[in-house]
């Protein structure tokens, strides 16, 4: 009867927890992991409470219940992004007849491209950072959070109308700082 008051107890906690701290949770990977999309951080959230849930079902005490859930987070994260490294002969040539020469090529567009993307991000960040607070808001409530116009005006109290040019001018600033800044690449 003791063990079933714990293991209650422990999954109160846990719904507690994710009820209250799922937005930091979720800002946490998405700083930790700036490309990941939203869909991917659900994902990985739930696979997280998943995972406690199990181990609540195995009778494991866990003593800090958020401790332990961003360590697993952490390592979920690593566990989730690590790539398996191909080993490749310099003598022979591969299955579909390339040689070494055209996996290196192939490679280095393959960095390149994650390098470029990197830079752009980056510089969209920047870009983002240079906006007033009401335009910066905006563009992440709707860009990055997928809140609606019309949810917004609610929560701010604002007309959707004053939402829409803010957001214009925002992407404008944002084009005006590309063109400036990066080549107009955007």
């Amino acid at each position: 009867m003791d063990l079933i008051m714990k293991k209650n107890n422990l999954v109160d906690k846990l719904e507690a927890f994710f009820k209250n701290e799922n937005a930091k949770l979720k800002l946490y990977i998405k700083k930790t992991v700036y490309y990941i999309s939203n869909s991917e951080i659900e994902d990985l959230v739930s696979s997280i409470y998943l995972g406690i849930l199990e181990k609540i079902n195995l009778n494991v005490e866990i003593e800090n219940l958020s401790s332990y859930i961003y360590a697993t987070t952490k390592n979920k994260i690593i566990d989730n992004f690590r790539t398996a490294k191909k080993t490749v002969s310099f003598d022979e040539k591969n299955s579909n007849e390339l040689e070494l020469k055209d996996l290196i090529a192939d490679l280095r567009i393959n960095l390149e491209d994650e390098i470029e993307k990197k830079e752009l991000l980056k510089h969209l960040y920047l870009a983002i950072g240079d906006l007033s607070e009401n335009e910066k808001s905006i563009i992440i409530e709707q860009e990055f959070n997928n809140k609606s116009f019309k949810d917004l005006s609610k929560k701010w109290n604002i007309p959707i109308g004053t939402l829409l040019s803010r957001k214009a001018n925002a992407l404008n600033k944002i084009k005006l700082y590309f063109k400036k800044n990066y080549g107009g690449k955007l």
